[in-house]
């Protein structure tokens, strides 16, 4: 990375992953049963759920095995039309932070990145440097991208080349 850019770019490993959908008529009961994210959001400490749609949720975890996770969501939702599948190889997470992370993000996605706009907490699945993915702000100047692992290289290094471009926009590569 260049060294007058303020920003680091590093694989976020050791995440168990599981993809949650539920019947759109159930989505209110399994927020309530399994205290989900609400829309736009990231909830919960560990497992975390990030909300992907009206009836989809992506739960991350650093503590908790993805077959823990699926057996509760199995238990918690009885009753509940859903699935839940272990998602852990299929997702790479990157973890992008510094002061000029929002320049860089702002270049792959038309979102508000800043904080009056995205806050803390917040999840917004988009397209990112054109391939699907789920970002989520875990600080002020700190977020988490999830891409599906093929293109997780891919993402890594747009995310660097963006850097140097912004670097050199700015007159900042000495």
């Amino acid at each position: 990375m260049p060294e007058g850019l303020d920003i680091q770019i590093e694989q976020a490993a050791g995440r168990a992953l599981v993809s949650l959908r539920v019947a759109r008529g159930a989505a209110a009961d399994a927020v309530h049963r399994l205290h989900l994210a609400p829309p736009l959001s990231a909830a919960g400490d560990d497992p975390q759920s990030l909300w992907l749609g009206p009836d989809h949720w992506l739960l991350a975890s650093r503590r908790q095995t993805a077959p823990s996770m699926v057996e509760r969501c199995e238990a918690d939702l009885s009753g509940v039309l859903h699935n839940a599948v272990d998602q852990s190889a299929a997702f790479s997470v990157l973890r992008v932070a510094g002061r000029d992370v929002l320049d860089v993000l702002a270049s792959g996605a038309a979102l508000d990145f800043r904080e009056s706009g995205f806050p803390p907490g917040g999840c917004r699945p988009t397209r990112f440097a054109e391939v699907a993915a789920a970002i989520v702000r875990t600080g002020t100047d700190e977020f988490e991208i999830y891409v599906d692992r093929g293109y997780g290289r891919y993402l890594r290094d747009w995310l660097e080349d963006t850097a140097r471009i912004a670097e050199r926009a700015v007159g900042r590569d000495g």
